[in-house]
């Protein structure tokens, strides 16, 4: 009997051991595996400080535990951002002002609840539209939920972004089947590293690409268009400095959708690191300002704006020479640029000279800032003062007369890129 004890003991030692060995060799987490396969960042340790704000309430909103809004906010916390959420319907003016204060980026998810005509006013609009006219981004996901007692039937989504830009826009169609294809417009989005295709997920909701848009003050832009006919996926709305990007998926059971949107949204809130520097050199009362923007990070960087106030008492004295697509010049000096690749860098000679009444034997002050589209976490990169100590022109000949310069100008510019002074 006590032989048979021993048999079971060892018997059931050896299943045991079995069982351990089993669980060491297998991989202890698939759906982490099988997520970390996606073409998606992996959480960072630390959470990134960023200003993002995503709305959340669920008068206008899912909330729920897999409810579209909430799955939005996991996986964007999953990347290791911080989201701040507007809990509070859009009919409260005056606290999403204050909430959007120092926000970059504010996000609606499906408006799958209600009717959005009754938890929002024309005080909150025009909040919005200041928000994006000072360079802010809005991300809006489609909505499958229609308003009621309107026909043509028209989508809460959709609804919210013609009345906040004074559109048109209709659905085209939903649709669980094909596909986007990323456009040449898109390489000056802040999608541009986007996948070339983009599998539709249950349910994707077109908007009519012949009715979009050609002017906001800017054209919209198509960033996915359908595979087999004009109709939009992904749109790009520019409004003045800011802009609205348009999602045709509403995030339903978002691990088990084509992962290509999530890493659409990545994308979205991508993080660049830019470096603005320079120099000046000094001959007598003319001054050459030299600066450069390098792109330091791996992304594409988009919409990029180099701004200069010109301190009184100078004047633009001959061509810039620059590689930025435009320069304007007056009482500020802004040169734009619609994106920078990885590591390229995009340059600036800026050549002025002091006007007849500056006041020589004071150190000047030339405070520059650079902006872009993408959420930058290095600001102290962007901020650039130079400083010089010019010398007072001389004054002309008594006998010679000295013509007034017209208002507007028209001077040539090296590089290749277009010049307005006004």
């Amino acid at each position: 009997m006590e032989d048979l004890k021993q048999l079971h003991f060892f018997s059931l030692l050896w299943i045991l051991s079995a069982f351990l060995v089993a669980a060491l060799s297998f991989p202890q987490d698939s759906a982490a595996a099988l997520y970390l396969d996606l073409p998606i960042a992996d959480a960072p340790t630390k959470t990134k400080q960023s200003n993002i704000g995503l709305l959340y309430h669920p008068e206008h909103v899912n909330t729920a535990e897999n409810g579209e809004a909430t799955n939005l906010l996991n996986h964007i916390e999953s990347l290791g951002y911080e989201v701040s959420l507007f809990e509070e319907t859009l009919s409260h003016s005056t606290e999403l002002e204050n909430f959007l204060a120092d926000k970059q980026v504010f996000i609606v998810p499906e408006l799958s609840v209600g009717d959005i005509d009754d938890n929002i006013n024309s005080q909150s609009r025009q909040v919005l539209r200041s928000f994006l006219e000072s360079g802010g981004r809005m991300l809006v996901f489609a909505s499958d939920s229609y308003k009621a007692f309107v026909f043509p039937q028209i989508s809460n989504s959709v609804d919210f972004i013609n009345d906040l830009l004074t559109i048109s826009v209709k659905e085209a169609r939903f649709t669980a089947t094909g596909h986007g294809v990323l456009t040449e417009e898109a390489a000056y989005s802040v999608l541009s590293q986007g996948p070339q295709e983009l599998p539709y997920n249950d349910l994707t909701v077109l908007l009519k690409g012949n009715q979009l848009p050609q002017s906001l003050p800017n054209p919209a832009m198509t960033l996915y268009k359908d595979s087999v006919s004009d109709n939009a996926a992904v749109v790009l709305f520019p409004y003045f400095a800011g802009e609205l990007i348009y999602f045709g998926w509403d995030f339903y059971d978002y691990l088990n959708q084509a992962p290509q949107w999530l890493g659409l949204v990545n994308l979205a809130l991508k993080e660049v690191d830019l470096e603005v520097r320079g120099q000046i050199q000094v001959e007598g009362h003319q001054l050459e300002i030299d600066l450069e923007v390098e792109n330091l990070s791996s992304n594409t960087a988009t919409g990029l704006k180099l701004s200069h106030a010109k301190p009184q008492h100078f004047k633009v004295s001959e061509a810039i020479d620059s590689n930025f697509d435009l320069c304007l010049l007056g009482s500020k000096i802004d040169c734009t640029l619609n994106s920078l690749a990885p590591k390229e860098v995009a340059y600036v000679k800026i050549f002025l000279e002091t006007t007849e009444d500056f006041q020589e034997g004071n150190e000047v002050i030339f405070p520059f800032s650079l902006s872009l589209r993408e959420l930058d976490f290095n600001p102290s990169n962007n901020q650039l003062q130079l400083s010089a100590s010019p010398k007072a022109p001389l004054p002309p000949p008594a006998d010679e007369v000295v013509e007034e310069s017209a208002t507007e100008t028209s001077l040539p510019i090296a590089g290749g890129c277009s010049l307005v002074r006004y």
